[in-house]
């Protein structure tokens, strides 16, 4: 397989894991088994940081790709599970987008 193959399989997969590790990170699963997503996501955070060492220098931004797409993802994902907070019936989906951005959730 070739460099540009390499890469390009590793940033497909590198996506492909960034959203699933935001969907963990985002949703607020309730119940007793809260800690799975987390965990969940913690693996593939490990997974991925252990794939983007030993790629190295074939792959450089693997590392920067993955932080940006699973901060995206959890941020949308958690106005979406808002919807259902009875102060947040009413709001426009971006004013939720911005209140999971804020600090003072």
């Amino acid at each position: 397989m070739s460099e540009v193959q390499l890469a390009t399989v590793a940033y497909v997969a590198t996506a492909a894991l960034a959203v699933s590790a935001g969907l963990s990170f985002g949703a607020r699963p309730t119940g007793a088994a809260r800690w799975l997503g987390v965990a969940a996501g913690a693996l593939i955070v490990g997974a991925v940081t252990a794939g983007g060492l030993a790629l190295g220098s074939q792959a450089p931004w693997v590392g920067p790709m993955f932080a940006i797409v699973t901060g995206a993802t959890a941020v949308l994902v958690a106005a979406y599970t808002r919807r259902d907070e009875p102060g947040f019936r009413s709001e426009p989906f971006w004013r939720r987008v911005r209140t999971a951005l804020s600090i003072r959730r």
